[in-house]
């Protein structure tokens, strides 16, 4: 999406100027300013999960959708299903970074499950999201990624985590 790519490289300008070197790292405060960054990155990890499943074992008997779970069941989460959802996403196929930027299109917290939530989510997720908001952002700010061929968008059917059926090469300039 060229009009997403643009917004990212003018987030990142604006945030590390011409020379990236004599202003040094950006601040939080800066790196919260790259709103479409992010939604880039959260969007891309809806898309593509990089866990697209993940397991729960239950401590005690419950009911979940109408169904008795007895203690010690396996329950599967399945993240990606989730992630593409029509009654949780809408057009969940299409690629719209700008439903992660303010105002947020999911307000339930269990729509967006990359770092799982709950009491056993990632806690390295911020560091994460914020680490990897600097590093795309420098990335389009200092070079071109050019796809070569048009098979990149195929999932791997067993790949785990989510990659590229058959790789993703680029020309970099």
């Amino acid at each position: 999406n060229k009009d997403i790519l643009s917004q990212v490289r003018e987030e990142a300008s604006a945030v590390f100027g011409e020379n990236e070197e004599l202003q040094g790292p950006p601040t939080r405060e800066q790196c919260d300013t790259m709103a479409v960054t992010l939604g880039t990155l959260k969007e891309t990890l809806r898309m593509y999960s990089v866990v697209p499943n993940v397991t729960r074992l239950t401590v005690a008997s419950d009911k979940l959708g109408g169904y008795n779970i007895p203690a010690g069941t396996t329950i599967i989460l399945g993240i990606q299903g989730v992630h593409n959802h029509p009654k949780v996403w809408k057009d969940p196929k299409k690629f719209e970074p700008t439903r992660f930027v303010p105002p947020i299109e999911a307000e339930d917290p269990y729509a967006f499950l990359p770092f799982i939530q709950g009491p056993r989510n990632c806690l390295g997720q911020h560091l994460a999201l914020l680490e990897a908001r600097v590093v795309l952002a420098l990335l389009v700010k200092r070079f071109v990624f050019k796809p070569v061929g048009t098979d990149g968008n195929k999932k791997h059917p067993t790949m785990i985590p989510i990659g590229p059926a058959n790789g993703m090469k680029m020309v970099v300039e």
